[in-house]
């Protein structure tokens, strides 16, 4: 399966690249075939992934720049096989998307989106620390090229918009290639070893704490501006307004959850003295991002930025999750990337419909009276909704049980205050689409509507059929991650549990004795 993961990355890429050489007629083709090929490629890798597993399912080691123990390491496990197959299912809906706009969808634009796809593919499996690192940098630059191109319009190249996304991501990445080189290089000298990225041979190694702390401040930058987090969103107000919507589904869907992913792979297992000192501030800056975002989705008047900050509030309780300390948590927070991700890819797409029929407008102050003209567009406007708001039978629903019981577990007032963030969600969820489709018939909605055709409702039923999978089915996305996260949190819960207990038993609440023999 080796050959399989291999193409996982090279397809998309190879098939974006010749897109760009053949030009207008081969490049939409090419495009349909390249992301339809990793998804299935992502499938055949995610059915080889045993729950029980404490190793990867499929790794492939290559020696890549010897010299400084840089390694092509690549593999497929429980923590990262469901985020790998949401990639590539959100690449695809977002590509065959943009196929509607032949003025969008040039072979520049569409091999960008391969470079993309294959950036955060990488970044998922990438077992080397610096192979993490140049991944993690690559995914942002198509779609700000991307956004640039749409703040310029026409075509027309502008940086103005997108500066801030330059500046905030680059700064971080920057911090987050020191920190990641002055983690190799220290653990090197620690254990004697020469200097090595490979993820596998640093887990096995302590840094000192007041060591990890610094480390772990510049991989914080790194995450938390990519995700965002509140204080660090001031990026991308600008970047969801610039951005054509078939780009900016794959973007607020898939790209925050490689930072959110990274906590769990890098932070927690490498560095778990810093995160139990930081873990307070953790989930401070998750609740502030909880409530903080969703009261401001509750009064934008803009629909994108109610997207948005919706988003910002869902990856609060990501990072809540994550910053419990806890296999239910940690859990949760995989299923949460996954359950917004789905949400927030038909919710674009219903917005651009929306939008269309109001010729380009949105403006929640413009919009309204489309259900009685749209009533197909309306009912799945409904259904996308009430997942959105986490209905219980819903997969978000079921995430956010996880995050708040794992938090629960630990800091009680925490998962309380995050609760408030579930009523705020039906507020600004329910006012998207009272304003959008019911109400009066905005200035902009014109008398009779047009409802949505048989390419937009394949569409949007493929996106409400993996919502439905999710809802159903949750085991299917929950029991590939259940050893993996429970091998990613024990480091820093076992830590924590024993400093709680003042140097008494050490067995950590939640993790099943079996589990805690193996560390990552």
């Amino acid at each position: 399966m080796t050959g399989v993961l291999i193409a996982l990355l090279a397809v998309p890429l190879a098939a974006g690249f010749l897109g760009l050489l053949g030009g207008k007629r081969v490049a939409p083709l090419l495009a349909v075939l390249g992301t339809t090929a990793a998804m299935v490629f992502a499938l055949l890798l995610a059915l080889e992934v045993n729950p029980g597993d404490h190793t990867a399912a499929v790794d492939l080691n290559s020696t890549w720049i010897p010299s400084i123990g840089v390694s092509f390491h690549i593999a497929i496990d429980g923590l990262n096989a469901v985020l790998v197959l949401l990639t590539t299912f959100v690449f695809a809906i977002g590509t065959w998307w943009s196929l509607r706009d032949p003025e969008l969808a040039t072979p520049s634009y569409l091999f960008l989106l391969a470079i993309g796809e294959a950036a955060v593919l990488g970044a998922f499996v990438a077992q080397d620390l610096i192979l993490f690192v140049l991944c993690f940098d690559l995914m942002l630059l198509p779609f700000v090229l991307i956004a640039a191109r749409g703040a310029g319009g026409d075509g027309e190249f502008s940086i103005g918009p997108v500066l801030l996304l330059l500046v905030y991501t680059l700064v971080g990445s920057l911090l987050m290639f020191v920190a990641a080189v002055g983690l190799a290089i220290l653990t090197a000298k620690n254990t004697g070893q020469p200097v090595t990225f490979d993820l596998a041979a640093l887990y096995g190694a302590t840094l000192a704490p007041s060591t990890q702390r610094w480390i772990l401040l510049a991989f914080l930058a790194a995450f938390l501006i990519k995700m965002p987090v509140v204080p660090f969103h001031g990026w991308f107000p600008g970047a969801y307004r610039t951005m054509p919507l078939p780009a900016l589904a794959i973007f607020a869907a898939i790209l925050s959850k490689v930072a959110a992913y990274g906590f769990l792979k890098i932070a927690l297992p490498l560095l778990p003295d810093a995160v139990v000192d930081w873990r307070l501030v953790l989930v401070i800056l998750a609740l502030v991002s909880i409530i903080y975002g969703s009261l401001v989705a509750f009064t934008t008047n803009e629909p994108r930025l109610i997207l948005g900050y919706s988003s910002v509030a869902q990856l609060g309780f990501i990072l809540l999750g994550i910053s419990s300390l806890d296999p239910a948590g940690a859990q949760g927070a995989i299923f949460q990337s996954v359950t917004h991700a789905l949400v927030v890819v038909p919710a674009v797409i219903l917005l651009a419909l929306v939008s269309e029929r109001a010729g380009g407008v949105e403006r929640l102050d413009q919009l309204g009276g489309i259900a009685k003209r749209a009533p197909v567009l309306s009912a799945l406007f409904l259904v996308v909704v009430l997942c959105w708001l986490a209905m219980p039978g819903t997969g978000n629903f079921v995430a956010e049980y996880l995050v708040l019981l794992g938090q629960w577990r630990v800091a009680p007032w925490a998962a309380i205050i995050a609760s408030i963030g579930v009523v705020l969600a039906a507020a600004y969820a329910l006012r998207f689409m009272i304003g959008a489709m019911q109400n009066l018939r905005g200035a902009a909605v014109p008398e009779h509507g047009v409802d949505i055709g048989g390419f937009e409702r394949g569409l949007l039923a493929l996106s409400i059929a993996a919502l439905a999978v999710v809802a159903l089915v949750p085991q299917l996305g929950l029991r590939p991650s259940d050893a993996a996260s429970r091998n990613a949190v024990y480091p820093a819960r076992s830590l924590y549990e024993s400093q709680k207990k003042a140097g008494g038993d050490e067995a950590v609440a939640g993790v099943p004795a079996e589990d805690q023999e193996s560390t990552r």
